[in-house]
């Protein structure tokens, strides 16, 4: 009987659902760039810390741009809803960039898909 609960636990954990994380394609980077530069002042200032892909519905990286003053504004978060094809891959995206305050409260949601950034 032990065997067997045992035995079923692990194929618990092994459908579990969960995904290995991975560096994104060039070509998903380019989805999510282009994505955020439309969220952007400066575009071509833009500068993705980017973060491996935890697979699901969204994406966490961050970015750092220009202000409208010129400067370097500081690391936002950039969270992206993404849409995959059947392999998984990134196809398209949509990206918010939080500053300020609004970190605080999306960053929990970052770390708890397993995105993690250095403080």
């Amino acid at each position: 009987m032990q065997k067997m609960v045992l035995a079923l636990a692990s194929i618990a954990v092994l459908f579990s659902g969960t995904t290995a994380a991975r560096e994104l394609t060039a070509s998903e980077k380019k989805i999510i760039e282009e994505s955020a530069k439309q969220e952007l002042k400066d575009p071509d200032s833009a500068k993705i810390y980017w973060q491996p892909d935890m697979g699901g519905n969204s994406y966490c990286a961050q970015i750092n741009a220009k202000n409208a003053y010129g400067g370097y504004a500081g690391k936002a978060l950039l969270t992206a809803a993404v849409k995959r094809s059947g392999e998984g891959k990134i196809i398209q995206a949509g990206v918010i960039i939080y500053s300020d305050d609004m970190i605080e409260v999306m960053m929990p949601i970052c770390t708890d898909a397993g995105y993690h950034f250095p403080r």
